[in-house]
């Protein structure tokens, strides 16, 4: 049985895995479910896939000005690309 229920297109396998393996990596018996929502449908989802963009070019480009600028905003990060 899976952990996640995801609708919608694109790439969602992909990151039906990774959270997955993040889950499991984690230990966490956590049970999710996502809808991926157009942004004309919910324009304040803009405001979290921003969150999210900031936070993935951080690090993965090292770039931390975006980051930076909302730091105060985050309350839990979790590394999906971290490998170790």
């Amino acid at each position: 049985m899976s952990l996640i229920e995801i609708t919608s297109t694109k790439y969602l396998h992909q990151f039906k895995q990774a959270i997955e393996k993040a889950l499991l990596k984690n230990n966490k018996a956590i049970t999710c479910n996502f809808e991926i929502v157009l942004n004309k449908e919910m324009p304040e989802l803009s405001i979290i896939d921003y969150l999210m963009w900031a936070y993935q070019r951080k690090l993965l480009k090292n770039e931390s000005r975006f980051f930076d600028a909302l730091r105060d905003k985050y309350k839990s990060l979790l590394n999906l690309y971290e490998t170790r």
